[in-house]
């Protein structure tokens, strides 16, 4: 997810990155399988989303605003 930080004082941008949410509540892998030959097919589910902890979420943003 991309993310922009900015100086609270200054409005001035510090950072701009990605992060990414890791954590037991994300698989590995998603397993997919197609059934036949069907050109609408368009693969897994994209909003196939998963439950986040808030110390996953804690984590991923710990780096920008921790120094």
């Amino acid at each position: 997810m991309p993310v922009k930080v900015y100086e609270l004082r200054t409005g001035k941008l510090v950072t701009n990155r990605k992060i990414q949410i890791d954590g037991s509540s994300c698989p590995p892998s998603v397993s997919y399988y197609e059934y036949g030959y069907d050109s609408d097919d368009s693969g897994p589910d994209p909003d196939d989303y998963v439950e986040e902890s808030k110390s996953d979420v804690r984590e991923a943003f710990r780096p920008l605003v921790v120094r």
